[in-house]
């Protein structure tokens, strides 16, 4: 999931959250060999922010890894 702060245009920070997994998708595979069917990029925006208090801190810029068991 690729996460971008509350600033800006919420359509604008969705695209910059789903550019951002898919970079970050785009790294798992060609450096470290993970299967790419195994990875779906999902961009979030500005919904979910680790400081809530800070809307522009860098915390809320970033990806986060979710695991699901088959």
């Amino acid at each position: 999931e690729g996460h971008a702060d509350a600033r800006g245009d919420a359509e604008a920070n969705r695209k910059l959250s789903q550019q951002r997994a898919e970079a970050v998708v785009g790294y798992l595979v060609s450096k470290h060999g993970v299967l790419p069917e195994r990875l779906v990029p999902q961009g979030k925006g500005s919904a979910d922010p680790l400081n809530k208090d800070r809307v522009d801190a860098p915390e809320n810029r970033r990806v986060t890894i979710v695991t699901i068991r088959g």
